[in-house]
């Protein structure tokens, strides 16, 4: 793929690269069409008419919300569905969305912060939280980020989706300890609430792009097999011994997928679940009188899927 550089886009491109910094969609369209003609095989070209056509429709759509909230959910929803369909294309025009991303992100926070400081009762609300910091995230704020994601977390504990933010904001702050423990526990409790078109964090996309490119996994069911792999392959490295109550609940969890049949989504949460009781059962004091115990487990993923077993057994 072919990666934008200076020659590939003239000098007058500072000019769209500003038009995108300040939002204005319509003036880069006109710019677009000026130009077609003579940069129509460029691919950085190409990538930008996408860009500013996806933009000026979700701008056009956010801006008939008929509130703050619902204006600065559209456009990180959108963000979401702009990433899904053109991350493949991004590196051919980095300095564009990078633009592009700032701006979107600026605006939605800008939305949320004016929704916390009006609305006394939003306070308590986890969601706002979490959209706030995962725009201060995008927007490399990494500290304010993580200070907003807190206060969701301290909410709601088990929300998968705020879990998911604080690992990917401890990841990009660079540690990978935390990041991954985090990681380890929203994909456990819910990964169906993981938009990995929020995740940053470079080894998550790895394994995306692995699992959708070697594996022919569907892109839906990436979000239940990424854990299973990142176990098996040893990016999730970091073992932890469950309290009473997370190892009750594992246990009642691995008993009622068990009790289904072996198919679909229950076979990579069954995994996951084994994964994570091998896990326990290796960083409990004496962990060498639960080979037995652990064997039986690896036995039974062998059952569920070869690949994956081999993998663990390296």
């Amino acid at each position: 793929m072919e990666i934008e550089k200076k020659g590939d886009l003239d000098s007058n491109w500072e000019d769209i690269y500003t038009l995108l910094k300040n939002g204005d969609w319509k003036a880069a369209g006109e710019f677009c069409e000026k130009r077609m003609r003579d940069s129509y095989k460029s691919p950085a070209f190409l990538t930008a008419v996408k860009c500013v056509r996806f933009w000026s429709n979700a701008y056009e759509e956010a801006d008939l919300a008929v509130n703050k909230y619902l204006h600065a959910q559209k456009l990180t929803a959108a963000w979401g569905s702009f990433a899904g369909h053109f991350h493949d294309q991004f590196s051919t025009f980095e300095r564009g969305v990078h633009l592009i991303r700032r701006k979107v992100f600026a605006d939605a926070l800008l939305d949320f912060l004016q929704i916390l400081h009006e609305d006394t009762s939003a306070t308590e609300e986890k969601n706002l939280f979490l959209l706030i910091g995962r725009c201060y995230k995008f927007l490399g704020d990494f500290e304010k980020a993580f200070a907003i994601l807190q206060r969701a977390y301290r909410i709601d504990k088990q929300n998968a989706e705020v879990l998911a933010e604080l690992a990917d904001t401890f990841s990009l702050q660079g540690d990978n300890v935390k990041a991954k423990l985090f990681f380890s526990e929203a994909f456990y409790l819910d990964p169906k609430k993981i938009n990995l078109n929020f995740i940053e964090t470079i080894y998550i996309k790895r394994l995306a792009d692995l699992l959708t490119n070697e594996y022919n996994i569907k892109k839906e069911d990436l979000v239940e097999w990424i854990p299973v792999y990142a176990t098996a392959l040893k990016v999730f490295n970091i073992r932890r011994e469950l309290l009473s109550h997370e190892l009750r609940d594992l246990k009642q969890r691995i008993q009622m997928l068990e009790d289904k049949d072996p198919v679909g989504i229950t076979v990579p949460r069954l995994i996951y679940a084994y994964c994570r009781l091998i896990s326990h059962l290796q960083a409990m004091p004496h962990a060498e009188s639960n080979h037995y115990e652990i064997g039986i487990l690896l036995n039974k993923i062998k059952g569920l899927n070869g690949d994956v077993f081999n993998k663990l057994i390296k």
